[in-house]
């Protein structure tokens, strides 16, 4: 990995812990978007503000903290 390359292995695991949790994140996501696309829900909640359209049809996207957490705090 590249990791070993540059760095010493000590803190590794702190990316391994990051990468683990994006992938689960990832499969979550695809997992809600099948059952969206097959009729099993109506909706994906975590998807409806993730932009705004205005009058104008310009986009605003959400900011990746706003949109990665169900809550404010952060």
């Amino acid at each position: 990995a590249m990791w070993f390359r540059h760095n010493k292995p000590f803190g590794y695991e702190s990316i391994q812990i990051r990468l683990a949790g994006q992938l689960a994140r990832t499969e979550e996501a695809i997992r809600r978007f099948k059952e969206f696309a097959a009729g099993k829900a109506d909706t994906i909640p975590e998807t409806e503000d993730l932009f705004k359209v205005q009058g104008d049809l310009k986009m605003i996207w959400a900011s990746w903290g706003r949109s990665s957490h169900g809550t404010v705090i952060i």
